[in-house]
Order: C-alpha cells, then sequence, then structure tokens
C-alpha cells in the first residue's frame, strides 16, 4: 500500500511539472524585439532615380536628415531617391561620396520631424555578442536578421584594390540589399553599416566599424 501511495504522489508532482510551462505565459518582446523596434524607424532604402528596384539601404542618423550608405549603393549619383519608413519618397542629395572607404553620406528633407540612431562612439563591442541587421535584401524591404559578433578585425581587399580594415564580422544573414544598412546591438545601438557579405561561404559577412563613419564624418566635416 505503501508503494503504490509514493507513485501515486509521483506521478501528480511529474504531470503537474510537465503542464506547467504549458500554460505559463512568457513576454515575446524580447531584447531583440526591443532592438528592432527602436531602430527601425530610421532604416531607409535608397533608389536610383527613376528606378523601382531598390539599390540598397540606409541609416538615419542625424535629425536634420543625414543618412549613412555605402558608396556602391549611390555609385557616382549627386543624388538619389529615399524611401523613409512611413513610405514617403524624398529626394535625397549626396552631400559626401567616399569610394576609398565605400560610404556615402546622403541628406534628405522633411517637413516631418525624423528619428535617428546616431553611430556608437565607443569601440567597445564584443566577441560573440549578439547583434541584428536590418535591411532590403533582394527588394524584401525590412528584413531583419540576427547572429553574432564572429570577428572583431578582418581586414578585406576590394576588386578596386583598396583593403578595409578592421572590419567587423558577423554571421547575421546579409544579401544583395541589405549593403549601407544599419548592424546593432541588443540595445539597438549603430554599431556598424553592412557592407559585404563572402559569395562562396556561408555566414561570414563585414560590416565597417560605427567608429569609422564617425572618422569620416569628423574629415568631411559633417560631424557637429
Amino acid at each position: 500500500m505503501l508503494r503504490i501511495t509514493a507513485v501515486c504522489i509521483v506521478g501528480v508532482f511529474l504531470w503537474a511539472a510537465a503542464t506547467t510551462p504549458a500554460s505559463a505565459q512568457y513576454s515575446r518582446v524580447t531584447p531583440l524585439v526591443e532592438a528592432v523596434r527602436k531602430a527601425e524607424p530610421c532604416v531607409v532604402g535608397i533608389f536610383k532615380k527613376g528606378e523601382k528596384k531598390v539599390s540598397g539601404t540606409g541609416m538615419i542618423i542625424d535629425k536634420s536628415g543625414l543618412i549613412v550608405t555605402n558608396h556602391h549603393v549611390v555609385g557616382d549619383a549627386s543624388h538619389v531617391d529615399v524611401k523613409l519608413h512611413d513610405g514617403a519618397r524624398v529626394d535625397g542629395e549626396v552631400v559626401l561620396n567616399r569610394t576609398d572607404m565605400d560610404l556615402a553620406f546622403i541628406r534628405v528633407k522633411c517637413d516631418t520631424e525624423l528619428k535617428c540612431t546616431p553611430p556608437k562612439k565607443e569601440a567597445d563591442i564584443i566577441l560573440g555578442e549578439t547583434v541584428i541587421a536590418i535591411g532590403h535584401p533582394l527588394g524584401y524591404t525590412d528584413t531583419v536578421s540576427s547572429g553574432i559578433v564572429s570577428s572583431l578585425h578582418r581586414d578585406i581587399d576590394l576588386p578596386s584594390g583598396v583593403t578595409l580594415k578592421k572590419l567587423l564580422q558577423t554571421n547575421a544573414d546579409i544579401n544583395p540589399g541589405n549593403s549601407g544598412g544599419p548592424l546593432l546591438n541588443i540595445n539597438g545601438e549603430f554599431i556598424g553599416v553592412n557592407f559585404a557579405v563572402r559569395g562562396d561561404a556561408q555566414g561570414i559577412a563585414f560590416a565597417i566599424r560605427s567608429t569609422t563613419v564617425i572618422e569620416v564624418m569628423v574629415i568631411g566635416k559633417l560631424a557637429k
């Protein structure tokens, strides 16, 4: 009799343990979700003038309407079309174009106040920390992917002969159209500009550090 009673007690305990997680409610608003919500309104699409196909992505980094993207997104154009998060399409003037750094800066003028995410000033990026990419890969607008920082210092030789140094490497999914878009940390801070992916591999992508973006802004007299 005692043995049967003991088995019944254990059975009730196991049943309760098994059913508790299924009935519990957990918050789905994780830090990653919060980071995306914070940064997404600052992400824009970049289009060549008169074209419907998105060329790449940009990030509003100042309320004055300053946007950073890649040089290879805008090419040699002096003006591009910029699609804001609310769907409005406005003219963007290319105010600085650094082919040697694969960075370009665009300025737009709007009647509405623009949200922005400035580039992070501190170079305190942690190997293995969670990162998030937002962009328009292959025309799929506002696509979010995540991964980790795979390496802190990568030097990449570009086809032009230029070598970009101290790049971030990540395994967040990045594809054509992500170029110029933001790489964020889990706090939604803008830590890099996504610019390239290793075509003959999977999960090997690169971003230009936010500190490099700031350095170029200072040299180009765009920083306040």
